[in-house]
């Protein structure tokens, strides 16, 4: 699974599965055009479904489907530890040396100083 997919699975599913393509495209930091794209390729694999918002007639949700869920689980067993492997070359210090200073640029770029703390 590409890991452009991945980010998109793994943002619905944080989110109780279900987004609008603004908020989506807000959490994976891509345009709308590029998520509308992506949700596009994992509704044709039968990972997402596209719901209309009842409350506005020009967006739709992204939504996310049980076999997408299961993929999503699959993929994380392999991405995971991949991860893991990656960082633990980091000393533990350096990691939370950037993170502090990721939420500090994400609280001066969204002029929000409570944002910080919404994405993990």
């Amino acid at each position: 699974m590409p890991l452009s997919w991945y980010d998109v699975l793994l943002e619905l599913r944080d989110a109780g599965g279900r987004l609008t393509m603004g908020q989506l495209s807000e959490r994976v930091v891509l345009s709308r055009t590029r998520v509308s794209r992506l949700v596009d390729e994992l509704v044709d694999a039968g990972f997402v479904a596209r719901e209309p918002n009842p409350d506005d007639r020009r967006s739709a949700f992204a939504v996310l489907t049980a076999d997408g869920r299961r993929r999503f689980l699959a993929a994380a067993r392999v991405y995971l530890p991949a991860i893991d492997r990656e960082f633990a070359k980091v000393d533990a210090g350096r990691l939370a040396d950037v993170a502090d200073g990721l939420e500090a640029l994400l609280e001066i770029v969204t002029d929000d100083p409570s944002s910080g703390s919404r994405r993990r």
